[in-house]
C-alpha cells in the first residue's frame, strides 16, 4: 500500500458512507498532513512521557523504546567530522546518542549533561583523560562536546517526519484526475510538460508514466508515501475517516480495502 491507495480506499470508503462525497487531491493532502503530524506529536509526547517516569532514560534504553515503536522509522544516523561542535541535521527532533573515535581508532561514548553541569566541568581541573570521559549537549542549532579535539561523530537523532503528499494531472481529453504513483516520471507522447506551480494543476493530453526515465524527459511526481510502517496504515486510514465525520472500526477498514482491491481487478 502507498499514498495512492491511501486516498483511493478513503475515498471508497467516504463514497459509500459519506452519501458520495470525497475528498479532492488538496483536500486529502491537507488532512493527512495533519493526521501524520498528530500521530507523531502522540508517539513522541508519549515517549517523553515514559522517559520522565523512568528517570530520564538512558540512551540505549530510549532507542529501544523507539525501535518497537511506531516512531522507529524516524530515527536517523549522521555521521560527520568535527572539533567540539557540529551543526545539527535540520530535521532534528530528539537526541538519542553519540559516540566519537578519535585519530587512534578509539572509540567513546558522549555522556548527555545540562548546560550547569557542562558549566562546571568546564571551571574545574580534571585528572580525567577528557577523550575517556566525553560529555556534551545540545545547544541547538549545534551540538558541543569535550574534548575539542578532531574526531569521527555518529550521531543517531530522532528527527522530523517527512509529510505525505499525492501528486497529480488532470486529462484535458478526459477531464479525469489522475494520481501519480510516488516515483513515478511523467511526460506526454510529445515530450512537452506544464509543470504545475503552488495552486495550479497540470494538464496533460495522452499522459505516459514511467517508473524511471532518462534525466530530462520527464518529471518526477512529489507523492510521497507515510513513513509510518505499513502495518500501521489501516489506523492512519482510520484517521483521516475520523477528520471527516465517518467512524469505523479498523476491521471494517480491512474488509472496505478487500472490496477495493476486488474492484480495481
Amino acid at each position: 500500500m502507498n499514498i495512492t491507495n491511501i486516498i483511493k480506499l478513503v475515498n471508497f470508503i467516504l463514497d459509500k458512507e459519506w452519501s458520495g462525497n470525497t475528498f479532492t487531491p488538496d483536500q486529502f493532502n491537507t488532512v493527512i498532513s495533519f493526521v501524520n503530524e498528530e500521530v507523531f506529536s502522540e508517539e513522541y509526547t508519549k515517549l517523553i512521557g515514559i522517559s520522565i517516569q523512568a528517570g530520564e532514560l538512558q540512551s540505549r534504553e530510549l532507542i529501544s523504546l523507539i525501535d518497537d515503536s511506531l516512531l522507529s522509522p524516524f530515527k536517523k544516523l549522521y555521521n560527520t567530522t568535527g572539533a567540539g561542535s557540529i551543526s545539527i541535521p535540520s530535521d532534528y527532533k530528539k537526541k538519542l546518542s553519540a559516540k566519537i573515535e578519535d585519530a587512534d581508532g578509539k572509540i567513546r561514548y558522549i555522556e548527555w549533561v545540562s548546560e550547569m553541569e557542562m558549566q562546571r566541568r568546564a571551571a574545574i581541573i580534571s585528572r580525567k583523560n577528557p577523550f575517556e570521559y566525553p560529555y556534551g549537549l545540545i545547544r541547538e542549532p549545534v551540538m558541543v562536546w569535550v574534548p575539542k579535539t578532531v574526531v569521527d561523530i555518529d550521531f543517531i537523532y530522532l528527527r522530523q517526519p517527512l509529510t505525505p503528499f499525492i501528486d497529480w494531472a488532470v486529462s484535458n481529453t478526459t477531464g479525469d484526475t489522475i494520481l501519480l504513483e510516488p516515483g513515478w516520471y511523467i511526460t506526454n507522447d510529445t515530450g512537452t510538460i506544464n509543470i504545475r506551480n503552488a495552486g495550479n494543476t497540470i494538464i496533460y493530453s495522452d499522459v505516459t508514466y514511467y517508473t524511471s526515465v532518462p534525466a530530462g524527459t520527464g518529471v518526477l511526481a512529489r507523492s510521497i508515501d507515510p513513513e509510518y510502517d505499513q502495518m500501521y496504515y489501516i489506523m492512519l486510514v482510520n484517521r483521516i475517516l475520523e477528520k471527516a465525520g465517518v467512524r469505523i472500526n479498523d476491521q471494517a477498514v480491512v474488509q472496505y480495502s478487500q472490496m477495493e482491491q476486488k474492484k480495481g481487478e
